[in-house]
């Protein structure tokens, strides 16, 4: 070994890391390796100024090797977690390609699960639940009250406040409060929703029912015991398909309020959608009464909870059909600045 070969395994190793930048943590510890042995060669059959050298090459090697160690172990974190969140998605887009015969569509539920395209297409859990389900339209709903309940009426002034009833966050980091109460109101049938939004509810239904807009409630009010039972269900879709407890606990939270932390629970939410279209995805926000809602909600105090874009906010996709009350003044300024009430809350 000379300095002719030690200058010539440098510069090899240098051409490699610009080729392989990705390697280069690797072939400095290859050349440091091919360095040591030449070291102690020479030390060996030189005198003891190379056995210093060598000494200071151990230090050096000492210190690589804590850098080193570091820079792998989170390189590997990084690859794990890709990984893991692409199996995922492979997961659920493989779900997406299962089509089920038409013969089996028969089968009970418990034995053959519809297919479904995961996250993306939110799946309506108030119509998985079964047929137990009032539904009305406009003018049903409208033929219990008078023309003249039906003005909107005059909203309480003051100071919004995060104390505020109508202001409730309610989110899986904000789960209802055990002391909070309320009382029912009917909208018809056994659709119940908090008795102090009925009044603008019923006037929104009135103004687009003039605009030739029929609005239907498939899902108001809901109770612990139903909210559990559609979270329970919804997990078990996805266990069906080889999801662990877990995984499927996760997806669902993203799809179905985890009981305790349903706005529907404290009547403040409703699920709409129109005769023409009933199915609760993306395709409502196409419908005439999709845009007529997120254009005119707010001048009833409703805004739409769960906005495209914002579900790193909200932990919740993007539900077009879903409105929350919070009161006219509060729901103009959520939805012309377009924000959450997680944002809108946390400016108070």
């Amino acid at each position: 070994m000379n300095e002719f070969w030690k200058e010539r395994v440098i510069l090899g190793a240098q051409k490699k890391m610009r080729k392989y930048p990705y390697l280069k943590g690797i072939i400095t510890l290859y050349l440091t390796v091919l360095l040591l042995v030449f070291y102690i060669w020479n030390g060996l059959v030189s005198n003891t100024k190379k056995l210093v050298s060598l000494a200071v090459l151990l230090v050096f090697f000492t210190i690589s090797c804590s850098f080193c160690a570091p820079m792998f172990q989170g390189d590997m974190e990084i690859e794990q977690q890709v990984f893991t969140e692409h199996l995922e998605t492979e997961v659920i887009t493989l779900a997406t390609e299962v089509e089920v015969p038409e013969a089996e569509k028969a089968v009970e539920e418990e034995e053959v699960l519809p297919a479904e395209t995961g996250v993306e297409e939110i799946i309506n859990p108030e119509a998985e639940a079964g047929d137990d389900i009032d539904n009305y339209s406009s003018d049903e709903i409208l033929a219990n009250y008078d023309p003249k309940d039906l003005e909107l009426p005059e909203e309480e002034s003051g100071e919004a406040s995060a104390d505020d009833w109508k202001l409730l966050l309610v989110n899986n980091r904000h789960p209802i409060p055990e002391d909070y109460e309320f009382t029912l109101g009917t909208i018809r049938g056994s659709l119940q929703c908090d008795e102090r939004i009925i009044p603008e509810f019923m006037s929104m239904l009135q103004a687009a029912k003039e605009d030739g807009i029929d609005l239907e409630v498939c899902s108001p009010y809901r109770t612990l015991e139903r909210q559990e039972m559609l979270f329970d269900k919804k997990i078990k879709r996805y266990m069906n398909r080889g999801m662990s407890y877990m995984d499927a606990y996760k997806l669902s939270a993203r799809v179905v309020n985890v009981p305790g932390t349903s706005e529907h629970q404290i009547g403040l939410a409703l699920d709409i959608y129109t005769d023409s279209y009933k199915t609760l995805d993306e395709g409502f926000e196409k419908t005439a009464a999709g845009k007529w809602l997120r254009e005119n909600c707010s001048e009833y105090g409703f805004i739409l909870r769960y906005p495209k874009g914002k579900e790193y906010i909200t932990g919740i996709e993007y539900e077009p059909w879903h409105f929350r009350y919070v009161g006219r003044s509060a729901a103009q300024e959520i939805m012309e600045r377009g924000l959450t009430l997680e944002e809108y809350v946390e400016g108070l």
